[in-house]
């Protein structure tokens, strides 16, 4: 199988892969999106993209022709350990399913947006010819997204000898790669058949040439978008042509709703924790945004995270404390005003787990206005705390290790 996008004299970076799966996050987000179905979904490189629970996604499922690629694309998808122990605050499924394309399919109807990338070239003229209608006529989803080959960009690879009698696609299993002007061609004509609008879109630029967009992108994509913002999603047809493969449920925080006020002292718990980090500190804390895992790899392919940590001396947010130390008679207060990013409460899984949505919590801190302001992106926080006299929280050289610094 020969595939020139990426070789040893043409790099992107940030990889082009990265930057197609980037791209369509970025849309999905954009639209709100909470179901898809990734036509086409092969081993399940971009349908495990969709997995971590950031996005909000509570629905997924894969369409292939192929059963060997819809095996991996099974095993990509699976839950981690973590999973478990750190339960998504909604739930998630993954159907897979063998069948082509263009046949319509009633379990595979209702999903927010599909998405079809890198798939079209890959196809035979008769199955092309029925997919608009059957992705955009019958399942007629809010958001279609296909991305493909841009040939003018072949240009950039020597090896395939474009514009001469002896040229080549980049993968031997390409049908054909269209220029810009046929991308755009084929597109227009679905969109006004279906009632959709479109925008057309470029993706990777070769290191070095990243000023030069003469010939476009790399990848092209489109971007179909439902004119009409309800339609009735019954299924078309009784028809269920394609093999149900696996259904997957990811475990998810399914615990009694808490009241306000109860809801309104676990947060507190972690805003008290937060507080205790300016206790020695006279200036306003200036807190670093929390780490954010970049979901750059399929989900099944990044390393597990490490049970151990070399942290345990420094105050954790993760965990609501259960029991702080008895204070001393003369009990010291945290500084007020304190004032921190509110994405830093919300980062906290359990914050999320029971509060869901950061309109709720927003809602329970400016119900106690005398304690909390919000100012823009930011907390205020005007409560003092208790400082947790425990010289153990914040010390980060043992007793041992003093030491041995006098000796």
């Amino acid at each position: 199988m020969v595939t020139m996008e990426e070789d040893h004299y043409t790099t992107f970076s940030p990889p082009l892969w990265r930057q197609r799966r980037t791209f369509i996050l970025d849309i999905l987000r954009q639209h709100n999106v909470s179901s898809v179905l990734d036509y086409g979904c092969g081993e399940g490189s971009v349908l495990s993209f969709l997995i971590p629970p950031t996005l909000n996604i509570t629905r997924l499922a894969g369409l292939d022709i192929c059963m060997d690629s819809l095996e991996e694309a099974v095993e990509r998808c699976q839950p981690w350990p973590t999973d478990y122990s750190e339960l998504r605050e909604y739930p998630l499924s993954i159907d897979i399913y063998q069948g082509s394309v263009d046949e319509y399919d009633k379990r595979l109807a209702g999903f927010d947006a599909i998405i079809c990338s890198e798939v079209i070239e890959h196809l035979y003229a008769p199955v092309l010819d029925r997919i608009l209608n059957t992705a955009l006529g019958q399942y007629h989803p809010r958001i279609f997204i296909v991305t493909t080959p841009n040939a003018e960009y072949n240009v950039h690879f020597e090896q395939l000898d474009y514009g001469q009698p002896n040229a080549i696609f980049r993968h031997d299993d390409h049908k054909f790669e269209w220029t810009r002007q046929e991308f755009q061609t084929w597109c227009k004509k679905g969109a006004q058949q279906y009632n959709y609008d479109v925008s057309y879109h470029g993706i990777g630029l070769v290191d070095g040439k990243k000023d030069d967009t003469s010939l476009g992108h790399c990848t092209q994509a489109c971007v179909f978008v439902r004119r009409d913002s309800a339609v009735d999603m019954d299924p078309i047809n009784n028809n269920v042509p394609h093999r149900h493969v696996k259904r997957i449920d990811f475990p998810y925080y399914n615990e009694p709703p808490l009241s306000n006020h109860e809801a309104l002292e676990v947060i507190e718990g972690y805003i008290a924790t937060l507080c205790q980090v300016d206790v020695d500190n006279p200036s306003p804390p200036q807190p670093s945004p929390p780490a954010v895992l970049e979901w750059c790899l399929d989900w099944s392919d990044i390393s597990q995270p490490s049970s151990s940590s070399n942290d345990d001396d420094i105050p954790s947010i993760k965990d609501h404390p259960q029991q702080q130390p008895t204070p001393p008679n003369d009990q010291q207060y945290t500084r007020i005003p304190q004032r921190f990013p509110i994405e830093i409460l919300w980062d906290i899984l359990h914050i999320r787990q029971i509060c869901k949505t950061m309109s709720r919590l927003k809602e329970l801190l400016t119900e106690c206005s005398s304690a909390y302001q919000i100012d823009k992106e930011d907390l205020i926080v005007f409560k003092p705390f208790p400082v947790i006299q425990d010289d153990n929280v914040y010390s980060t050289t043992s007793d041992d290790d003093q030491d041995d610094n006098d000796l």
